[in-house]
């Protein structure tokens, strides 16, 4: 099956930046990303699949993709914590300059560490076996309610 140019640039990323360790991924363009999800790209890891907004200029389309290969590369992982956060500056490292910038930013803006924060809570909540107490539950309840306090 022939690979579409986003797909090719994955590929070219891949071995140039991670030496081939990222499984190989569908890309897809789709024009509801920003209006629902708030976003530019989603790694969707149960479709082994990255989706990028459309209509992005072509720089900010490979940042996206980068960043998005940064969440595909740590399986296992969610969210923008320290081993997303390692990537970001090896990137950087490399010659991405952006991904430094990015880095800071998610480990510092109150906005994004809470919105990373209840994500965690979503797949916690999400995993929670169907014997869970109902005492965990009300744990991750709590401890959401905290975090929107906060915003």
């Amino acid at each position: 099956m022939r690979r579409t140019v986003l797909e090719r640039l994955f590929d070219d990323l891949n071995a140039e930046l991670f030496r081939g360790r990222v499984s190989t991924c569908a890309v897809v363009r789709v024009p509801y990303l920003e209006r629902i999800y708030g976003c530019d790209g989603l790694y969707e890891l149960h479709r082994s699949r990255i989706v990028v907004q459309s209509g992005l200029p072509a720089w900010s389309e490979r940042q996206v993709l980068l960043h998005e290969m940064c969440h595909a590369s740590l399986p296992g992982h969610s969210g923008h914590g320290s081993p997303f956060l390692r990537q970001l500056r090896r990137l950087a490292r490399r010659g991405e300059t952006w991904a430094i910038r990015e880095a800071h930013r998610y480990a510092t803006d109150p906005w994004l560490l809470t919105m990373d924060a209840l994500d965690d809570l979503d797949h916690q909540w999400h995993t929670l076996p169907q014997s869970a107490s109902k005492r965990a539950r009300c744990l991750i309840l709590t401890k959401a309610n905290r975090l929107l306090a906060r915003l």
